[in-house]
This record gives structure tokens, sequence and C-alpha cells, in this order.
């Protein structure tokens, strides 16, 4: 008996004490509108401070579904709430007809595709707008600084000096501002301007002082024009799939039409290659046998005729110009000074004969003396034993022969007036070069 009481004791125990489950946890709770249209607006102005993610940058629906999986939404689950169906207009400058996308579950990717479209064009117009107002204040900048320097230039008296500073400026101004709207189109005008009327159109097109880039560079149009066009090139995102439905509730910041129109401005505003010349003129130099012609422009080099030329003498005539004289002389040895047609025929070309010549050689002398009146004086002064390189325009020439038995003596005499000085060189070394590019 005392057994079987303790047995039912024990397993009354064991039924009333064994412990009960704990109660499963609550299921969680699905976010509230309220808190899925706050993850949209984070995601939303997220991707207005960094870059765009790369998956937006061939199809917009994978930028679409990108954006709604940072905004905590699953693209797949076909039971997913429309944004458009619990949440007002995000932005209604960039998504102007939010309130016409079709608020049901199976128009949910329409309304993500706006939001990713909406935050990617804002997020580069607002860097691209950003970066045109520092351009477009570089561009003042610049400006500004060469109206300041053109100013100082036309100042100066010497056209040697006036003409140096303005190409070194404009050397300047390449290295430091590559901006081909504005500033630089107007230094190229300028500079073929002040060529022209200094009487030296001709050397702007001799020296091919028009700008490499030159077809590149235009003027600037108005802001808003200059606005636009800076984010045109600086290009707008685009999609593969741009043609998606989205397209129609997202602001367009450029409509095709205007950028259509300022593309083609822009295009003829590049004007330069039109009415700036380009083509490299070339001057003559003397020839052996011929003294050249009275009026004639002549370029004369370090050497003329293989004969280097070093300033005699430098003076002042009696009406203040400047005069220099040049003269060289080279003695050649061993060199053909003479031949004489024989009857005897070498050959028949074009069925006309070729008679054998006999040739005597010899020493050959050259003399070169050249009176040069420098109307306008460099800005560097010209010294005795210096070599001047220039284009000057000849008043008077005359070449004379004087053959002898094996020597041959040539004397070249030209009286020039100097249209300009291209290079002064002393002792081997350029101390001025007036303007070469």
């Amino acid at each position: 008996m005392r057994w079987a009481g303790i047995a039912l004791l024990v397993g009354a125990c064991l039924g009333a004490c064994t412990p009960e489950k704990p109660p499963a946890p609550p299921e969680p709770q699905p976010p509230t509108d309220a808190e899925l249209a706050v993850r949209i607006m984070r995601t939303y102005h997220e991707w207005q401070a960094g870059p765009l993610p790369e998956a937006c940058s061939v199809y917009l629906a994978a930028c679409a579904d990108f954006f709604a999986r940072q905004a905590g939404f699953d693209p797949a689950d076909m039971h997913a709430k429309n944004p458009r169906s619990f949440m007002q207009n995000p932005d209604p400058e960039w998504i102007p007809g939010w309130d016409r996308i079709p608020a049901d579950e199976g128009h949910r990717h329409v309304a993500f595709a706006a939001l990713a479209r909406a935050a990617s064009l804002r997020s580069f117009f607002t860097s691209c707008r950003r970066d045109f107002d520092a351009a477009d204040l570089s561009r003042a900048e610049e400006a500004e600084r060469l109206r300041r320097e053109l100013d100082q230039i036309d100042k100066l008296d010497n056209v040697y000096a006036r003409l140096g500073r303005l190409v070194t400026y404009r050397r300047e101004v390449r290295r430091r501002f590559t901006d081909p709207v504005g500033p630089r189109y107007n230094l190229e005008l300028a500079v073929f301007d002040r060529f022209s009327k200094s009487g030296r159109g001709f050397l702007y097109e001799l020296q091919n002082q028009r700008a490499e880039d030159a077809g590149t560079l235009r003027p600037a149009f108005a802001p808003d024009d200059e606005r636009d066009l800076f984010c045109l090139e600086s290009h707008v995102p685009t999609w593969q799939d741009a043609d998606a439905a989205a397209g129609d509730y997202v602001a367009v910041p450029i409509a095709a039409t205007r950028q259509a129109d300022l593309e083609a401005r822009a295009g003829k505003a590049r004007d330069l290659e039109a009415k700036l010349p380009a083509a490299e003129r070339k001057i003559p130099e003397m020839v052996e046998d011929k003294a050249p012609e009275k009026g004639q422009e002549l370029f004369l080099g370090k050497e003329v005729l293989g004969t280097p030329l070093f300033v005699a003498q430098v003076k002042e005539a009696k009406d203040g110009v400047l005069v220099l004289e040049l003269a060289g002389k080279r003695a050649e040895k061993d060199v053909t000074i003479e031949c004489k047609q024989t009857p005897e025929i070498e050959k028949i070309e074009n069925d006309k004969p070729v008679y054998v010549e006999t040739c005597k050689k010899g020493e050959r002398t050259r003399d070169i003396a050249v009176t040069v009146r420098l109307p306008e004086r460099p800005d560097v002064i010209v010294q005795k034993g210096d070599v001047v390189t220039l284009i000057g325009k000849v008043k008077k020439a005359e070449t004379r022969t004087q053959p002898g038995d094996k020597r041959l003596q040539i004397a070249h005499k030209l009286e020039l007036d100097a249209v300009h000085v291209l290079e002064i060189w002393r002792e081997r070394l350029l101390v001025a070069d007036y303007f070469v590019q």
C-alpha cells in the first residue's frame, strides 16, 4: 500500500510539474505605408549624394530594380505594394506625372522606373549645373584678363613689342585655359586683327599663326544656352530602353528639339577655320643666276646662297630710319665655274639632240652686300656682328660676274626696305624672334 501511494504521488507530480511550451514569437508586422515611404525617400536622396550605381549604366529596368532593392522592396514579389498607391509625389519638379502613374500592383515597376530615372537625372543635372557655374566663372575671369591684357598691349608703340607680347600671351593662355568656349575664340580673332592692322597680315599666314585647334573654338552664348550645352557635352544619362513608359512621367530637362537647335548653333559658331587664313605662304629667296626684281618681297635667312650674312654696320639715316649693312663672303675651291657646249651629240631626248659639255673647275668667290632700311625698329637693339633674318622689299639689286682663268668672282648687291625682322642671332644664340611659332 505504501509503495502504491508513492507511485501515485510521483505520477501526479510528473503530470503537474511538466513546464508548458513558450508561446511562439509574434509574426513581424509588415512596415507601414509611412515607413515604406521613408525608405523610398531615403534612397531617392542617397542617389543625389554620390555617383549613380553601375546597374544604371545600360538599362533603365535594371536601374529601377536596383533602386527598389535599396529601398527594401523585392522586384520579384508580385504582391509588393506600388509606391504610387501609398505616398505622395516625392519630387514634383522631376516627376510631374506622378499622379498619372497607375496605382495598382501591376504597374509597380513603372513607379520604380520613374523614381530611378528622376533620381538619376536630378543627380546628374545638379552636379552638371554646379560644374557649369564654376566653368562659367572661370570663363568670365579669363575674359576679363584678356580685356586687360589687350588694353595694355595696344598701348605699346613698338610693333615688335606689341605683337611679341600678344603671341606670348596667347601661348600662356593655351597652356592654362583649355576651355574652347569664349575667351580663346576671342583671342584668336584679336591676334589676326592686330597682325592685319599692323600691316603684317601676310606674316600671320606666312608663320601659320592660326591655332591648330581653331576649328574647336567658338564664342560664348547666353548663360542658359551655355548651361544646357555644357550638360549635353557632359553626357546626360541615357538607357537602351529609354523609351520605357516611365519617360512619360519624368521631366525632360532639355527637349530634343532644343538639343538639336543648340548643337546646330554651336557647330555653326565654330567658324575660325573659315574666318582666319591658314595656308602657309612662301616668300622667295635669292637665286644664283638672277637678281631679284624691284618691288619683289625677298626672304633673307641666316645664310644667303650658302653665304652667312653678318651685320657689318649699324647706322641711322638722315630721315631717322635705322640702316643695317649686311655682308658675307664665301670662297669655294675645285668647283665648276664654266661649261661650254661641244658639237658632239651625247643623246636624243624628246626627239632633240643633247650635246656634250666640257666644264672647267676652279675657285669661286661670292660676295654679298645688302643695305637694309628698317622703318620700324625691333625692340631688341641690333649690334655689329649679329645675324638678322628678315623679309624685305627690293629697292635695287644687281649681280656682277667676273670670270677669270680658273677663278670666278660673283658679287651681289641689294638695297631693301625691311618689311619685318624675323630673328636676331648673336654669337650663335637666338636673342629675339618675331614671331616664329
